[in-house]
């Protein structure tokens, strides 16, 4: 079977490192099954160290037979000024999967909570725009890179963002990141609508807003293991016939 690359964003902790264990164990062969896809994951954050940490806990899992193949890339994603460097090092990590890549599933997971009290009493610019530049406009150059290089190379290519209630509902003291998530689930709306005109189903963009339940994100992954499930399960149902 063709293999799948599965991108996530943020996965050295939280939600992110529980997405990218479980996604293994997703994609785990039983016995008598010769059908599922074999995965790889590129794993990116900017801490080297929780990324390892969180290979060494798919590992764990891995008495299932995973055949998950793992990449941890350490990166800032805030950094715009490298931000299409490190775009153009996750692509090269797709094509080494050869000869054909099933599907792309990119998983924007990364962001930071930022200031939280009244919009009056933000801290500063400097700390609103290093904000900006982590929750909008990285993650909208990512997903916009992608989808270009997914019709370049003709593979289909799923995007999750990972959303929040705040994206739609007011929340006093949450307003700078109220205002990442509204922009973020907007643009990506935007982007399955241009998409969906287009005919060639070889190379479909296809994008999901999918708002988990709340969590603190220092607890283990197994407080969190029936929402990251579920958001496996939507994925993979909705984006993998």
């Amino acid at each position: 079977m063709l293999p799948v690359a599965i991108i996530i964003t943020g996965a050295s902790r939280g939600f992110g490192r529980a997405l990218a264990i479980v996604a293994a164990s997703a994609f785990a062969p039983t016995n008598d099954d010769s059908s599922t896809h074999p995965v790889k994951l590129i794993l990116v954050a900017r801490s080297l160290e929780g990324l390892l940490e969180t290979e060494s806990l798919i590992r764990e899992e891995d008495g299932h037979g995973s055949s998950a193949e793992v990449s941890c890339q350490a990166m800032d994603l805030g950094d715009l000024d490298r931000l299409d460097d490190h775009i153009d090092k996750i692509c090269r990590e797709i094509e080494t999967m050869k000869p054909l890549v099933r599907r792309i599933i990119l998983i924007q997971n990364a962001g930071t909570i930022g200031h939280l009290g009244r919009c009056r009493d933000s801290p500063s610019l400097k700390d609103m725009q290093a904000n900006v530049d982590l929750n909008i406009t990285s993650t909208l150059w990512i997903s916009a890179r992608m989808s270009r290089y997914a019709k370049a190379s003709s593979t289909p290519l799923t995007i999750v963002n990972v959303s929040s209630l705040v994206a739609v509902d007011n929340f006093p003291t949450f307003g700078i990141y109220s205002a990442g998530k509204s922009a973020r689930d907007k643009y990506h709306c935007i982007l399955s609508k241009e998409e969906a005109s287009t005919d060639d189903e070889d190379a479909a963009i296809r994008t999901l807003n999918y708002a988990p339940v709340s969590y603190s994100n220092g607890k283990c992954y197994e407080r969190v293991g029936l929402t990251v499930m579920l958001t496996v399960v939507v994925v993979l149902a909705l984006f993998l016939p």
